[in-house]
Protein backbone atom coordinates (compact mmCIF):
# COMPACT_ATOMS: atom_id res chain seq x y z
CA UNK A 1 0.00 0.00 0.00
CA UNK A 2 1.22 3.42 -0.67
CA UNK A 3 1.30 6.99 2.45
CA UNK A 4 -1.36 7.59 1.69
CA UNK A 5 -3.39 4.80 0.87
CA UNK A 6 -2.27 3.16 3.98
CA UNK A 7 -3.03 6.51 6.42
CA UNK A 8 -6.51 6.80 4.67
CA UNK A 9 -7.44 3.33 5.77
CA UNK A 10 -6.09 3.31 9.33
CA UNK A 11 -7.68 7.02 9.58
CA UNK A 12 -11.38 5.62 8.79
CA UNK A 13 -11.42 2.82 11.58
CA UNK A 14 -12.27 5.55 14.50
CA UNK A 15 -14.87 6.97 12.56
CA UNK A 16 -16.69 3.58 13.48
CA UNK A 17 -16.44 4.31 17.36
CA UNK A 18 -20.05 4.38 17.92
CA UNK A 19 -20.49 0.45 18.32
CA UNK A 20 -17.34 0.30 20.80
CA UNK A 21 -18.47 3.18 23.08
CA UNK A 22 -22.49 1.56 22.91
CA UNK A 23 -20.90 -1.66 23.86
CA UNK A 24 -18.42 -0.66 26.55
CA UNK A 25 -19.34 2.52 27.99
CA UNK A 26 -22.95 2.74 27.63
CA UNK A 27 -23.64 -0.91 28.19
CA UNK A 28 -21.99 0.18 31.69
CA UNK A 29 -24.12 3.40 32.39
CA UNK A 30 -27.62 0.84 31.02
CA UNK A 31 -26.57 -1.69 33.92
CA UNK A 32 -26.35 1.42 36.13
CA UNK A 33 -29.71 2.77 35.07
CA UNK A 34 -31.24 -0.86 36.24
CA UNK A 35 -29.11 -1.45 39.39
CA UNK A 36 -30.45 1.82 40.73
CA UNK A 37 -34.05 1.92 39.25
CA UNK A 38 -34.43 -1.96 40.43
CA UNK A 39 -33.26 -1.32 43.60
CA UNK A 40 -35.87 1.47 44.16
CA UNK A 41 -38.45 -0.91 42.93
CA UNK A 42 -37.14 -3.40 45.44
CA UNK A 43 -37.55 -0.87 48.31
CA UNK A 44 -40.74 0.17 47.25
CA UNK A 45 -39.56 3.67 46.40
CA UNK A 46 -41.60 3.43 42.61
CA UNK A 47 -44.45 2.92 44.60
CA UNK A 48 -44.28 5.82 46.62
CA UNK A 49 -44.22 7.99 43.57
CA UNK A 50 -47.13 6.95 41.93
CA UNK A 51 -48.73 6.95 45.38
CA UNK A 52 -47.75 10.57 45.17
CA UNK A 53 -48.89 11.19 41.39
CA UNK A 54 -45.59 11.78 39.63
CA UNK A 55 -45.34 9.30 36.77
CA UNK A 56 -41.55 7.37 37.36
CA UNK A 57 -41.09 7.51 33.71
CA UNK A 58 -41.22 11.26 33.74
CA UNK A 59 -39.05 11.54 36.61
CA UNK A 60 -36.66 8.98 36.74
CA UNK A 61 -36.32 7.47 33.12
CA UNK A 62 -36.58 10.66 30.89
CA UNK A 63 -33.73 12.61 33.02
CA UNK A 64 -31.37 9.53 32.21
CA UNK A 65 -32.05 9.14 28.46
CA UNK A 66 -31.81 13.01 27.83
CA UNK A 67 -28.53 12.15 30.00
CA UNK A 68 -27.11 9.82 27.80
CA UNK A 69 -28.39 11.17 24.43
CA UNK A 70 -26.27 14.72 25.84
CA UNK A 71 -23.55 12.89 26.78
CA UNK A 72 -23.13 10.32 23.00
CA UNK A 73 -21.95 12.85 21.00
CA UNK A 74 -18.83 14.81 23.05
CA UNK A 75 -18.00 10.91 24.20
CA UNK A 76 -18.14 9.50 20.18
CA UNK A 77 -15.62 12.51 19.28
CA UNK A 78 -13.33 11.71 22.31
CA UNK A 79 -12.84 8.32 21.06
CA UNK A 80 -12.60 8.88 17.40
CA UNK A 81 -9.88 11.13 18.44
CA UNK A 82 -8.58 8.67 20.57
CA UNK A 83 -8.89 6.13 17.59
CA UNK A 84 -7.36 8.83 14.82
CA UNK A 85 -4.20 9.05 17.90
CA UNK A 86 -4.01 5.43 18.39
CA UNK A 87 -3.16 4.72 14.98
CA UNK A 88 -0.27 7.09 14.47
CA UNK A 89 2.19 4.84 15.53
CA UNK A 90 1.18 2.17 13.79
CA UNK A 91 0.62 3.77 10.66
CA UNK A 92 4.04 5.15 11.13
CA UNK A 93 5.91 1.80 12.47
CA UNK A 94 4.24 -0.75 9.83
CA UNK A 95 3.55 1.58 6.72
CA UNK A 96 6.30 4.13 7.31
CA UNK A 97 3.66 7.21 7.12
CA UNK A 98 5.00 9.85 8.57
CA UNK A 99 2.91 11.74 11.08
CA UNK A 100 2.00 15.04 9.17
CA UNK A 101 1.04 12.68 6.35
CA UNK A 102 -0.91 10.29 8.45
CA UNK A 103 -3.17 13.58 9.43
CA UNK A 104 -3.21 14.99 6.74
CA UNK A 105 -5.18 11.90 5.28
CA UNK A 106 -7.31 11.34 8.39
CA UNK A 107 -8.41 15.08 7.50
CA UNK A 108 -9.08 14.05 3.97
CA UNK A 109 -10.87 10.92 4.67
CA UNK A 110 -12.73 12.25 7.29
CA UNK A 111 -16.26 13.67 5.24
CA UNK A 112 -19.66 15.38 6.66
CA UNK A 113 -21.57 11.98 6.01
CA UNK A 114 -19.05 9.68 8.49
CA UNK A 115 -19.76 12.89 10.76
CA UNK A 116 -23.47 12.37 10.97
CA UNK A 117 -23.51 8.78 10.38
CA UNK A 118 -21.13 8.17 13.03
CA UNK A 119 -23.59 10.69 15.49
CA UNK A 120 -26.86 9.21 14.74
CA UNK A 121 -25.42 5.64 15.10
CA UNK A 122 -23.84 6.47 18.67
CA UNK A 123 -27.07 8.55 19.94
CA UNK A 124 -28.86 6.05 18.34
CA UNK A 125 -27.31 3.58 20.61
CA UNK A 126 -27.13 5.85 23.63
CA UNK A 127 -31.01 5.87 23.71
CA UNK A 128 -31.39 2.72 23.00
CA UNK A 129 -28.95 1.72 26.25
CA UNK A 130 -30.67 4.00 28.62
CA UNK A 131 -33.97 2.64 27.32
CA UNK A 132 -32.72 -1.27 28.39
CA UNK A 133 -31.50 -0.27 31.38
CA UNK A 134 -34.41 1.77 32.69
CA UNK A 135 -37.46 -0.56 31.20
CA UNK A 136 -35.34 -3.57 32.91
CA UNK A 137 -34.97 -1.41 36.09
CA UNK A 138 -38.49 -0.40 36.47
CA UNK A 139 -40.10 -4.01 35.92
CA UNK A 140 -37.73 -5.82 38.27
CA UNK A 141 -38.78 -7.69 41.23
CA UNK A 142 -38.80 -6.92 44.97
CA UNK A 143 -36.11 -8.49 46.19
CA UNK A 144 -32.52 -8.12 45.84
CA UNK A 145 -31.79 -11.40 43.68
CA UNK A 146 -34.19 -9.31 41.41
CA UNK A 147 -31.66 -6.62 41.12
CA UNK A 148 -28.71 -8.77 39.47
CA UNK A 149 -31.56 -9.97 37.15
CA UNK A 150 -32.44 -6.87 36.21
CA UNK A 151 -28.70 -5.93 35.80
CA UNK A 152 -27.70 -8.80 33.74
CA UNK A 153 -30.81 -8.52 31.56
CA UNK A 154 -30.40 -4.93 31.03
CA UNK A 155 -26.95 -5.39 29.63
CA UNK A 156 -27.81 -8.35 27.72
CA UNK A 157 -30.92 -6.40 26.59
CA UNK A 158 -28.91 -3.25 25.11
CA UNK A 159 -26.27 -5.47 23.55
CA UNK A 160 -28.81 -7.04 21.40
CA UNK A 161 -30.59 -4.21 20.83
CA UNK A 162 -27.31 -2.36 19.62
CA UNK A 163 -26.15 -4.95 17.09
CA UNK A 164 -29.34 -5.59 15.74
CA UNK A 165 -29.84 -1.85 15.39
CA UNK A 166 -25.92 -1.58 13.63
CA UNK A 167 -26.95 -4.36 11.29
CA UNK A 168 -30.26 -2.16 10.47
CA UNK A 169 -28.37 1.25 10.30
CA UNK A 170 -25.53 -0.11 8.07
CA UNK A 171 -28.47 -1.95 6.22
CA UNK A 172 -29.79 1.20 5.34
CA UNK A 173 -27.32 3.53 4.90
CA UNK A 174 -25.60 0.95 2.14
CA UNK A 175 -28.49 0.79 0.29
CA UNK A 176 -28.72 4.56 0.23
CA UNK A 177 -25.33 4.20 -1.06
CA UNK A 178 -23.47 6.13 1.92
Amino acid sequence: LSHDAAAAEICTLPLHAALPIGLLVLGRLGASFAAQLASMQANEEIDALRALGVDPVDYLVLPRLLALLIVAPPLLACAALVGVVAGLPAASAIYGVPPHEYLQACLNALTWTHLWIGLFKGVLYAALVALAGCREGLYAGRNAQAVGVATTSAVVKALVWIVTAACGTTAVFQALGF
